[in-house]
């Protein structure tokens, strides 16, 4: 798993639920399942909006991106929280708003319009925090400078506590030029250098020097003359890298992609280096204990208070800081109950990679001040933790909802239908509603009505024709079938291999692409009715990389017809 830090004016939550549809084939709902994991995407953008708009950076957005190809949605919850937890160490649950869902992918493939690749999808996590104090009101920055070295290296060790922890594949396993992934992971990093500033120039530069064999540092300072002012941030340090002030630009552009380091230049080997087990728990300890309560006690304050704290001993600045601390909650009346903290009153607690002590919280019922609750659905006037399953109104409210759900529902079987339309994914997922209240809710109906059509699909699970199934799936779904074996079970009926597991068509299509049951039943009626009426279906077709002329035609066509649909 791998943690990227980014941020935006305005538009999250519609891309969150639409998606950008430029240059795409497909919307949100037909791209991903989204599992809504912790907070409330309305509240969380009445207060983005609400934040007085100079074209900064209005909130921080931040994803977790898998390699796995399956995880859990309890991993997903899990490694929400502990993240959650460690990067808001140094706040109250008071002081934030914190939204998170997570994208599971349907279209297992997807062809990228740059390059003509087949880039396969994996599911992700995305964090969303407006960047406002909701107690004092004033900017609110948690990771703080993303280039001071320091912080890399101590949110490094938190990606890979996280990783540690779940047994979720690394960025940084076994990444050398010898091995057969290191082709992937340079393709990854390619993928960030293109979405960077002035990618164009980047992209031409990075060509330039694969092209030309450029092979020292030297020799690269000399390339990127030709393109601007040079000069070398952090000269003389570990973390030491080229900036350009490109022709006709006021600013300089920073060349920090592993691609430009001297490791790469000189070595063609990528930097990156997964720290020990020793290493991650003392630079989560520090991050915990020292770091995270500087960034918003210290750092984020006066020169003067900034230089005042510099020259004080360690001695002097563990007590500086606990007194900034204390004085910040007594002034602000903030309740220590409610703190994310992990490190309590005291700067000197230890943390260990095997203890997860330092997560164990009181579970309190917290919100954004200043904003009205709504009916029943607790915790979406403020972050608030998410509850688990479909435990979130009390006894009585729950018992209440499930009487209406009971009449809504099971009246007959026509306004059981009614209801599951009514609760699809697709009308659950708005921006209004998308809550862990709502997705409990989802889910719960989607498992009732999966049960109840259970006896009415077991024939068409038996009888499917494996090869036309696959053949649908990659059609519609874009899967490829030579990665999934087809083998039968004891009743003859076909099992479709996903990693070490062999499931059936019903649970391949709900379980692996992600599909709600209505949607699922609704793919298996089809295809097993083509079947039926013996209806010829095609081969599944090699799928090939596109030519680069073919990749440009494919592109243009896009964005002519997206150009075209919006003059209508």
């Amino acid at each position: 798993m791998i943690i990227r830090y980014g941020g935006g004016n305005h538009g999250i939550a519609e891309y969150l639920e639409n998606g950008r549809k430029a240059e795409r084939e497909y919307t949100r709902d037909e791209l991903d399942h989204r599992f809504i994991i912790d907070g409330d995407l309305a509240t969380t953008n009445k207060i983005i909006e609400s934040i007085e708009d100079k074209g900064q950076e209005r909130y921080l957005h931040i994803t977790l991106s898998f390699a796995e190809n399956e995880i859990s949605e309890e991993t997903l919850k899990n490694v929400t929280s502990d993240f959650r937890k460690m990067l808001m160490n140094a706040y109250h649950t008071d002081e934030y708003s914190f939204y998170a869902e997570a994208h599971l992918p349907k279209i297992k493939n997807i062809v990228d319009n740059k390059t003509g690749e087949l880039v396969e999808r994996k599911p992700h996590i995305h964090i969303v925090i407006p960047r406002t104090n909701l107690v004092t009101g004033n900017s609110l920055n948690p990771p703080g400078d993303l280039t001071n070295l320091k912080t890399q290296t101590q949110l490094d060790s938190v990606q890979e506590y996280l990783n540690n922890k779940y047994n979720l594949i690394s960025p940084k396993d076994s990444v050398r030029v010898s091995d057969e992934n290191y082709a992937n992971v340079l393709s990854r990093v390619k993928g960030d250098l293109y979405r960077e500033r002035n990618n164009e120039v980047k992209k031409e530069i990075f060509s330039r020097v694969t092209n030309e064999n450029i092979n020292s540092m030297d020799a690269f300072k000399n390339l990127l003359m030709q393109y601007g002012d040079v000069k070398i941030r952090n000269e003389g340090k570990t973390n030491q890298y080229f900036a350009v002030r490109l022709k006709d630009d006021k600013k300089y552009t920073n060349f920090k992609n592993p691609l430009f380091s001297s490791s790469f230049i000189e070595k063609r080997e990528l930097p990156l280096v997964k720290p020990t087990p020793a290493q991650i728990n003392n630079n989560v300890s520090t991050w915990l204990d020292k770091t995270s309560h500087e960034i918003k006690h210290i750092y984020s304050k006066s020169s003067k208070t900034r230089e005042h704290y510099k020259a004080l001993s360690e001695p002097e600045k563990k007590s500086f800081l606990k007194n900034r601390i204390d004085d910040y909650d007594k002034r602000y009346k903030l309740n220590t109950k409610n703190s994310e903290r992990t490190q309590g009153r005291s700067c000197g607690n230890k943390f260990s990679i095997e203890s997860t002590s330092r997560f164990s919280r009181t579970k309190t019922r917290v919100g954004v001040p200043r904003l009205p609750q709504r009916g029943l659905v607790y915790g979406i006037h403020g972050r608030g933790k998410p509850p688990e399953s479909i435990r979130i109104l009390q006894d009585n409210e729950q018992r209440n909802l499930a009487n209406r759900m009971e009449n809504r529902s099971h009246s007959d079987s026509a306004m059981r239908r009614n209801a599951d339309r009514r609760f699809s994914e697709r009308g659950i997922k708005n921006i209004g509603i998308s809550t862990p209240l709502h997705e409990a809710l989802f889910q719960k109906l989607n498992n009732d009505a999966e049960r109840n059509e259970l006896s009415t699909m077991a024939e068409i699970r038996k009888e499917i024709d494996p090869e036309r199934f696959l053949s649908a799936t990659a059609r519609e779904f874009n899967v490829v079938p030579g990665e999934h074996a087809i083998s039968k079970a004891k009743d003859g009926s076909p099992r479709f291999a996903v990693g070490n597991r062999n499931l059936n068509a019903s649970d391949f299509l709900t379980k692996y692409i992600n599909l709600s049951w209505s949607d699922a039943k609704s793919f298996l009626l089809k295809t097993y009715g083509e079947q039926l009426s013996e209806k010829t279906f095609e081969p599944v077709a090699t799928i090939r990389k596109l030519s680069y002329e073919e990749s440009r035609e494919r592109f243009s066509s896009f964005k002519k017809t997206d150009i075209s649909l919006r003059n209508i």
